[in-house]
């Protein structure tokens, strides 16, 4: 027979468990504040060489950060640190607060008819999803063994804002929303109940090193491939948002025409470099996807390697790279941005302007968008680098632009510019302004006023809705080792 339990005794011991695990977290502080100085110093994962205004959330590209980040932990971990070791032992069990934080916030949401109160909810589930998601990616686990997890966890983050927005914006909690909350509950419910098994079937001694070993009999390995196999159960989310589970399969809304064959993909890239003096033409495989393409690669001028994807429909050159370093600098951001715009005009691709461009070392980046009517539109993006050394764009991304491009009924704007103007901060110093497109969700654009000011030595851009007066997105420009960027 069990015997009865001491809840003075239990609060003790909780008490004493919660020191440790600041203590942990304390050594894990310093450890993150390391990591980062060591991930800056090499460009990091966390910092992309060129930022656009808007940025569409791929998780394919999410998940391709969060191996490389289990990869550098697993090394880590082989190193046999302390640190690190204890680093990943406080990332377990933040994860197993933040499910109950968020099951616990989830259970008051569903029985709470306060808006004030919803919000509050909804903040906390927001946060505690995300932060859930984050520790289970740094958690030196097999991808495959927690995709999934941080996929949902990321979801429901996601979800959860959007329901908050909508209350922020005058609107109520619907009855299918309360449906996919209640469901939304019950996995949190049967994840927790399989967290405190796995918590039960852990030694008190247990080692965290062995995350990375793959043993199927480890008791939390083998309870991540467990969660990971009942997956499919998680209730799908529509809504208009990155991490929605869309009804609509995705086309690529700027290509048209018949679908080329290998052949003609290959006279079409021959042709669209030919001043380049290409040898060695290959045909390198071909990508599947919304915009499915034929890949080419071939030597150029001094031997540099050249690629190339080419549109299976249409026969659009997709984008293309030269692998070749550039040192020297000896064309400015100005002639760099006029090659860009050159090589727009050679393709054929029209009504183009360079909304962004920045400089690091010998390579400008720069980004075209569309402009409908003296309105720019940012989902029609063409990212662009070019190298300042050689005079020619070494790299050229027109996915976005191909994905998103179509003829648009934009409206006309309710405010004026002065009147957008007035709904801004009194701190903010406005130095130009134009109106702007911008994606708003998975499939909603949104005519705003872009305003690009300073505060305290710092640039933000401030878009304000041109119909509803409401301020629509908000970023501020900051300075990193590798250029210019915007969060």
């Amino acid at each position: 027979m069990e015997k009865d339990k001491n809840p003075i005794t239990e609060n003790v011991e909780e008490l004493g468990e919660n020191a440790e695990r600041e203590r942990e977290r304390e050594a894990i502080k310093k450890y993150k504040e390391r990591e980062k100085k060591y991930n800056e110093r090499r460009g990091g994962e966390k910092y992309e060489r060129t930022k656009t205004v808007f940025v569409a959330v791929i998780v394919a590209l999410s998940v391709l950060s969060l191996a490389l980040g289990t990869l550098l932990i697993v090394e880590k971990l082989g190193a046999n640190s302390s640190a690190e070791e204890a680093y990943v032992k406080a990332e377990f069990y933040n994860f197993n607060d933040y499910v109950g934080g968020a099951e616990e916030n989830l259970s008051k949401l569903i029985v709470s008819a306060d808006k004030s109160s919803q919000q509050r909810y909804l903040g906390e589930i927001t946060t505690k999803s995300l932060l859930a998601a984050e520790s289970v990616a740094a958690l030196p686990i097999r991808d495959e063994s927690k995709f999934n997890t941080i996929s949902f966890a990321n979801k429901v983050s996601d979800y959860a804002k959007y329901l908050n927005n909508q209350l922020i914006d005058g609107l109520s909690i619907t009855e299918d929303d309360f449906d996919n909350l209640k469901k939304i509950h019950g996995a949190f419910v049967a994840l927790k109940n399989d967290i405190a098994n796995m918590n039960a079937n852990m030694d008190g001694e247990f080692d965290f090193k062995t995350l990375s070993s793959g043993d199927k009999e480890n008791v939390v390995l083998k309870t991540f491939d467990n969660l990971e196999a009942r997956s499919e159960n998680y209730p799908k989310l529509i809504y208009d948002g990155p991490f929605s589970d869309a009804l609509e399969t995705p086309v690529a809304k700027g290509l048209d025409g018949e679908e080329i064959t290998l052949a003609q993909a290959k006279q079409i890239f021959e042709k669209a470099f030919e001043s380049e003096g290409l040898k060695n033409i290959e045909e390198v495989g071909e990508t599947a996807g919304v915009i499915e393409t034929y890949n080419f690669k071939a030597e150029v001028s001094g031997k540099t390697e050249l690629y190339a994807c080419v549109s299976k429909k249409g026969g659009k050159i997709i984008a293309f790279n030269y692998f070749a370093d550039c040192e020297n600098t000896d064309y400015d951001l100005t002639t760099c941005g006029k090659i860009g715009e050159r090589l727009l005009e050679k393709m054929g691709i029209t009504d183009m302007k360079a909304v962004w461009a920045t400089e690091s070392g010998a390579t400008a980046y720069i980004n075209y968008a569309y402009v409908d009517g003296g309105v720019i539109v940012y989902n029609d993006m063409i990212k662009m680098t070019v190298c300042k050394e050689r005079g020619l764009v070494s790299n050229f991304d027109a996915r976005e632009y191909y994905l998103n491009h179509q003829s648009r009924d934009i409206p006309q704007p309710t405010l004026t510019e002065e009147q957008a103007r007035s709904k801004l901060s009194l701190l903010i110093e406005v130095e130009s302004a134009r109106k702007a497109l911008i994606p708003s969700g998975e499939n909603n654009e949104i005519l705003s006023y872009e305003f690009e000011g300073e505060y305290d030595g710092s640039t933000y851009f401030i878009y304000i809705d041109a119909l509803t007066g409401k301020q629509a997105q908000i970023f501020k420009v900051i300075e990193t080792t590798e250029g210019t960027l915007l969060i």
